[in-house]
């Protein structure tokens, strides 16, 4: 596999460490295969394309929720709950969204979520650990 860089070279006036700095940039991805489609935006630690059976499952595959916008009912920007309400879909917003508090019934909106509490930090296989217990000479994270 053939691996690109894009140089940037600019002056930083020396606000990040020393005056200039240099820069890379992964290529731009490919698109996506047939019969899926891209989550678009920065895909964050989840896919970076979805397929139809992945389209409105109740389940991110998308960091980004592009899988769940807009489905069963919800306006777009809005994302389903699993059950109904009276009157049709109960939907959710962005700020609703792995927020640490329930607002579905079902918890639908704290599902999958990518990341931690503040003040916890991620180990490698998705555990959060407190921060104070990175470096601290005990093997918190596997």
């Amino acid at each position: 596999e053939r691996k690109a860089r894009l140089s940037l070279r600019g002056v930083s006036g020396g606000l990040f460490s020393r005056p200039g700095w240099l820069g890379w940039m992964p290529p731009p991805l490919p698109p996506s295969p047939p019969g899926r489609f891209p989550c678009g935006g920065d895909s964050g630690e989840g896919a970076m394309c979805y397929s139809t059976a992945e389209r409105c499952d109740g389940n991110w595959d998308c960091a980004n929720g592009a899988d769940e916008d807009g489905c069963r009912g919800c306006p777009p920007g809005q994302y389903p709950c699993g059950g109904r309400g009276i009157g049709g879909a109960v939907c959710y917003g962005p700020a609703d969204r792995c927020n640490y508090q329930t607002f579905c019934a079902d918890a639908a909106d704290e599902r999958r979520c990518f990341a931690c509490q503040p003040g916890n930090f991620r180990c490698r296989d998705g555990r959060c650990i407190y921060e104070s217990w990175v470096c601290d000479g005990q093997a918190d994270c596997v």
